[in-house]
């Protein structure tokens, strides 16, 4: 396989999943920083605790899911989980930094007639421009140095450079 698809492969992956995990990372930790709601707290740490499962004892089980709905050898195997909250670190990280922004922000929004997602994409999303920067690095760091998880499902025309390469 040429270099350049490999190329082209990681780029894709890259730029999917900091959209992605930038999208339901920053949603997910506006819901655990800024909303109250009973068992926030508790869920929270439910979700933190998943950081303690190695990425290994998943891929079974995923490959399995994902060859029953038929995407074994698609990109949507890597990307679809960057849509829906992948990266708990990247929700913790987004909460923590969340909660340093003054409450009193979101409460004059919200006297002025302001909704909650109004708030999060106009008063919170801008303050994140400074975290920004560190995660989307991170992000594209993590997927494209991403060896183990194409090995199972995915073609091998399919494949980032790390892995097209090996």
């Amino acid at each position: 396989m040429p270099f350049y698809r490999f190329f082209l492969n990681t780029l894709l992956y890259a730029a999917i999943t900091i959209v992605g995990v930038g999208i339901s990372s920053s949603l997910v930790a506006y819901g655990f920083s800024r909303l109250r709601w009973r068992g926030r707290d508790t869920l929270f740490y439910v979700m933190l605790s998943t950081l303690l499962i190695p990425f290994f004892a998943t891929l079974i089980p995923l490959f399995v899911l994902y060859k029953k709905f038929h995407m074994v050898g698609w990109y949507l195997p890597l990307e679809i989980p960057t849509f829906f909250g992948s990266s708990v670190f990247s929700t913790f990280l987004l909460r923590q930094f969340f909660m340093t922004i003054p409450e009193a922000l979101s409460d004059a929004a919200r006297v002025d007639g302001a909704n909650e997602f109004y708030i999060y994409s106009r008063i919170i999303l801008p303050w994140r421009s400074r975290l920004w920067r560190q995660w989307s690095c991170s992000s594209s760091y993590t997927a494209g140095t991403i060896t183990s998880a194409p090995d199972l499902h995915q073609q091998p025309g399919v494949v980032p450079l790390s892995l097209g390469w090996a």
